[in-house]
């Protein structure tokens, strides 16, 4: 490419007797005259833009990937406190559209069945979760929880709160006018006192109220004319980015204490606290 660069001189303009005017030019010195400057060469930086897409395109294709993945987990942990299962999970995120039909039917609505019954069950049905030693060290948080005995396999007992969340709604389901004749001498829940039960039942509807206000939802519901209604219609079928909640059940079936026998029954070790009351 080549570049110039003018350097520009006064000059002085004069009156004849004749009343004409003339131009007179100052002499050019050599610093004065105009000069070029050559830049780099139009085949320098072909091969200088070449070279750097070549290097470019092999880093990205060894890194990409694993660059990829490991930016799916960080978006995964910037969204969660500290897990185990972090590290053992599928962390990518998939577009899933909601079933938010009225009148539609799913596995897990409809008419009261086994087969619902045990659709629901499937999604909140596990044991206790062991902790590792390492895992348990790892939680940057202040946190105490029993001890697993060793003939249980050790480490420490803990539960995800997705599992919680899911037996709580699971329970206000059963709960409702519409279920709660069907239930009561069919689910454990219901064998408690009636004030137990009545607590039981507000403690999940505030801990499900206190998530869905943490993660605040900001999808837009849209809204369409429907016949026979006056006002436009919500249309809940709406897209969202979800979680691989199948990944995390299997994290949660593997992590599972073993379902012992009575003899190896859970018990406080030695040394460890008793509280006086429930948190």
């Amino acid at each position: 490419m080549l570049m110039a660069v003018c350097n520009y001189q006064k000059v002085s303009l004069t009156e004849d007797e004749n009343g004409q005017f003339s131009i007179q030019e100052a002499s050019l010195s050599s610093k004065s005259q105009r000069s070029f400057q050559h830049g780099p060469s139009w085949m320098g930086c072909f091969l200088l833009c070449a070279a750097t897409g070549i290097i470019s395109l092999l880093v990205g294709s060894v890194i990409g990937p694993w660059f990829g993945q490991d930016l799916k987990r960080l978006c995964f942990e910037m969204h969660s406190t500290y897990s185990p299962a972090i590290a053992e999970i599928d962390t990518s995120y998939h577009d899933v559209r909601f079933n938010g039909s009225i009148i539609l039917d799913s596995p897990f609505r409809g008419e009261l069945r086994e087969e619902l019954n045990e659709a629901w069950q499937e999604l909140e049905g596990f044991r206790v979760t062991m902790i590792t030693e390492e895992e348990y060290a790892a939680i940057p948080y202040d946190i105490e929880t029993t001890k697993v005995p060793e003939e249980a396999g050790g480490g420490y007992m803990g539960s995800l709160e997705v599992i919680h969340h899911l037996h709580c709604l699971n329970f206000m389901r059963k709960s409702s006018i519409w279920n709660h004749e069907y239930y009561k001498n069919r689910s454990a829940e219901f064998t408690d006192s009636d004030r137990t039960t009545h607590h039981h039942f507000d403690h999940c509807a505030d801990m499900l109220r206190q998530k869905l206000m943490c993660d605040a939802d900001v999808t837009i519901i849209p809204y369409r004319w429907v016949k026979g209604h006056a006002d436009p219609y919500p249309n809940f079928n709406t897209l969202h980015s979800c979680r691989n909640f199948d990944s995390i059940r299997e994290w949660s079936v593997r992590r599972q204490i073993p379902d012992l026998p009575s003899r190896y029954a859970l018990h406080p070790l030695p040394g460890e606290k008793i509280w006086d009351s429930p948190p």
